[in-house]
C-alpha cells in the first residue's frame, strides 16, 4: 500500500437468530458437522489487533439488508461456508446439498430474501 494510502474492508455474515432461513439452514449445518461454531451472530464495534499499530480507522458501520436468494443461490452461499464445504468431505458436501435443497422447498418458496448484517471499516 503506499503512503496515506486507504484499505477498505467489507464483510457480511447471516444472522441465524434473527432469521427463520438462517436458522434452519445452520441447524443442518450442525448436523454433518456438529463440532463448528465459526459462524458469526452480530459484530462487536472494535478496532482489529491487527490494524492497531500500522492503520488508523476512520470509519466502521453496518447496517441490516435482505439479500435475494433463490433455492441454489442460498445451498451455494452455504456450501461455501466454512461449516460445510471447507470442513466436510465431497461425498457429505452433496449429501448436505441435497438435503438442504430439500429443507427449503419445504419451508419457503424459490425468490427469497435472507437477513444479513453488513460491515465496513
Amino acid at each position: 500500500m503506499k503512503k496515506d494510502g486507504e484499505l477498505v474492508i467489507a464483510f457480511m455474515n447471516w444472522l441465524p437468530k434473527e432469521d427463520f432461513i438462517t436458522e434452519k439452514s445452520l441447524g443442518l449445518v450442525k448436523k454433518y458437522n456438529p463440532n463448528w461454531e465459526a459462524f458469526n451472530d452480530r459484530n462487536p464495534i472494535v478496532v482489529p489487533k491487527w490494524c492497531e499499530r500500522n492503520f488508523r480507522m476512520t470509519t466502521f458501520y453496518s447496517y441490516d439488508e435482505y439479500i435475494p436468494f433463490t433455492y441454489e443461490s442460498w445451498n451455494g452461499r452455504i456450501k461455501a461456508s466454512r461449516g460445510v464445504g471447507a470442513s466436510l468431505s465431497e461425498e457429505e458436501v452433496q449429501t448436505f446439498s441435497n438435503e438442504h435443497l430439500e429443507l427449503l422447498k419445504s419451508i419457503i418458496d424459490d425468490n427469497f430474501s435472507i437477513l444479513h448484517e453488513i460491515t465496513i471499516m
